[in-house]
């Protein structure tokens, strides 16, 4: 079923019940005056919190210097008649993704990443001769650049930035791959989903909110471990699902966004047993497919405690500026009196050593 937010739920637990979702009942819990004033101060405090994290002018530039001048030398590789420019490899096309291509970066992380797929066979080989050849082109009076190899392909560094070229190759490529010789296709298909998740991101990058409340997120996941499990990309979807999908077809503010994320997430949407949101790339599986059920648990008690805080008046600890920030997983955060103690672990892993993976999302998953 595909929602007016574009989500599908993913069949395989259309049977599965969704949580409880407040924003979608309004005639059963109407705002009050005293709500739509708190809505409106955490809107403008997480809109404050985002602006801090948003890159300086001089990271901006000296960034966009530098994938400009990448991306010029990814057009000559792709049109140069030259054979031996760069023996045995050729170009299809490039893209750029990730957090710079969406707006989404928080300041002092200065990396971009461009998914390049080959028309050759993405060897290990020919990935080190497309660092090569761009160290050779890019370094200049201004500084050396350098490159390392990595299974997703390859990182290049000048100074303090660095861009990431993430390989992915034709489809008709990926049944000839050969372990130790190509890259894996794992990171091939992983490549490839990130074209998707920009070309999607750009449908709602019209939403003012959406880019503000995704960086405090992007904070409060390295702030706060339990969310780490987590992937950018799932807070992305939730995201712009909080945002979009409201009964008068109008966009929410950004802090009534934020706390519906932190409310969904409470509610067990990325718990085994609800129907979550199909990955909007991708509806043959859920959002929350690639957590395990002990990460699924700890989100989950994680952002049960955060909303129990931002419901006592606690945003400050929440979005980083509060003067002391506690370890909410064992800490019990005391707000004037009140005190908010970390919840236990509801899941107990099956007896006989190691974690059970989540086998059930895959399986269903997989014979839908």
């Amino acid at each position: 079923m595909v929602g007016q937010s574009g989500y599908v739920r993913a069949h395989p637990y259309r049977n599965k019940p969704f949580p409880f979702d407040l924003v979608l009942a309004p005639d059963a819990f109407p705002l009050t005056k005293e709500m739509e004033d708190g809505d409106a101060k955490l809107t403008e405090e997480v809109l404050a919190a985002a602006t801090a994290l948003e890159p300086t002018d001089k990271e901006r530039a000296e960034m966009g210097e530098f994938v400009t001048k990448v991306k010029t030398v990814l057009d000559k590789m792709m049109t140069t008649t030259d054979v031996d420019y760069l023996p045995g490899v050729v170009l299809e096309q490039y893209s750029e993704v990730g957090s710079y291509k969406k707006d989404t970066t928080l300041r002092g992380h200065r990396i971009a990443d461009i998914v390049v797929v080959t028309k050759s066979m993405p060897t290990f080989e020919a990935v080190a001769s497309i660092g090569q050849k761009m160290c050779n082109e890019l370094s200049d009076g201004s500084g050396v650049v350098s490159m390392v190899s990595r299974d997703f392909g390859l990182i290049l560094t000048k100074k303090e930035d660095k861009v990431r070229l993430l390989v992915s190759t034709q489809q008709s490529n990926t049944s000839s791959l050969e372990k130790d010789l190509h890259l894996p296709l794992e990171m091939i298909s992983k490549n490839q989903a990130a074209i998707y998740h920009a070309k999607r991101f750009e449908g709602f990058s019209a939403t003012p909110e959406i880019r503000p409340v995704i960086r405090v997120f992007k904070a409060m996941r390295r702030r706060f471990p339990g969310l780490e499990p987590i992937n950018i990309w799932a807070f992305e979807s939730l995201i712009q699902y909080c945002l979009i999908t409201t009964p008068s077809g109008f966009s929410l503010s950004a802090g009534p966004a934020f706390k519906r994320v932190l409310s969904m997430l409470s509610a067990g949407i990325f718990l085994p047993g609800s129907s979550g949101l199909g990955d909007p790339v991708d509806a043959r599986f859920r959002l929350c497919d690639q957590l395990g059920f002990d990460e699924m648990d700890t989100a989950c008690s994680t952002a049960q405690t955060l909303l129990r805080i931002l419901c006592n008046g606690g945003a400050a600890v929440l979005l980083g500026t509060a003067d002391k920030i506690p370890d909410i997983s064992v800490e019990v955060t005391d707000l004037n009196g009140i005190c908010v103690a970390p919840l236990e672990k509801a899941y107990v892993p099956p007896v006989g050593g190691g974690e059970e993976k989540n086998g059930e999302a895959s399986m269903e998953a997989a014979t839908a």
